[in-house]
């Protein structure tokens, strides 16, 4: 008699179990069906689709840590971030509230090292920062068309610039320590080739200048950059030289 009792137990414990079994997984296709009842409402409108809005984006790894980002960073722009496995910003890419637009990469102590930008009025530029964080070079495109490459040596003063102008005119250009031009190298749009050497102090020394005709001349200045002396050959192969004092009065011409 307990034997039969005991079985009819183990019946009704297992159709207990399979009658769970049952609910669960009806419980779950319950759950399923109201989630994607509410994503359809949430996305559709009208046989539309419609966006899903959120103020920030996470990527995240297998561990949970976060390794990408969309959404706006604090000053109101619009940028994609990503991030190595120490969460260190590594990567950026943002829209700036005036339209502009830039992609910058940084080191492993989130000093950016190159930048690459489009400004809002369609300028490229190109820059390459050091380990502190200073400029060392930038390639450009102005809004007048010339390309401008610079190359720094990480102050705001001295560096070596090359220019092309949209008609092909280049020029070479070397400011000193104290940020002023000290040498000039360039070829005009009339087709005349000129060098230009400043002192310290951004004044004048000597300028040479050869025509596209074959005129040269030769200028030199004196400390306070004021011309004293000029040697010219003109185009009849004739030299020519003349001299000033410091009042600019002529001290000697010939022929």
């Amino acid at each position: 008699m307990e034997g039969a009792q005991l079985k009819r137990l183990e019946r009704r414990i297992a159709c207990l179990e399979r009658q769970r079994n049952l609910l669960t997984v009806l419980f779950m296709l319950w759950g399923i069906g109201v989630g994607l009842s509410f994503l359809v409402s949430a996305t559709t409108q009208g046989g539309r689709p419609q966006a899903v809005q959120a103020l920030r984006f996470d990527v995240v790894d297998e561990d949970r840590n976060v390794c990408g980002a969309l959404g706006p960073p604090a000053d109101g722009s619009r940028g994609v971030a990503l991030f190595d496995a120490n969460y260190h910003e590594r990567a950026l890419f943002f829209l700036g509230r005036s339209g502009s637009t830039a992609l910058v990469l940084k080191d492993v102590n989130g000093s950016p090292r190159v930048a690459l930008g489009l400004s809002c009025g369609g300028s490229p530029a190109l820059r390459l920062y050091d380990e502190d964080g200073a400029i060392r070079s930038r390639l450009a495109i102005r809004p007048d068309g010339i390309v401008d490459l610079e190359l720094s040596d990480g102050s705001e003063t001295g560096c070596l610039s090359l220019e092309l102008s949209q008609d092909g005119v280049p020029c070479m250009t070397m400011r000193g320590s104290e940020g002023h031009e000290r040498l000039a190298l360039g070829v005009q749009a009339n087709e005349s080739a000129g060098l230009s050497l400043w002192e310290r102090e951004g004044r004048a020394g000597i300028q040479l200048n050869v025509n596209a005709d074959g005129m040269s001349h030769i200028g030199l200045h004196d400390h306070e950059g004021d011309l004293r002396g000029m040697f010219a050959m003109l185009s009849e192969c004739m030299p020519w030289i003349q001299l000033w004092d410091d009042d600019k009065n002529s001290l000697f011409m010939a022929p």
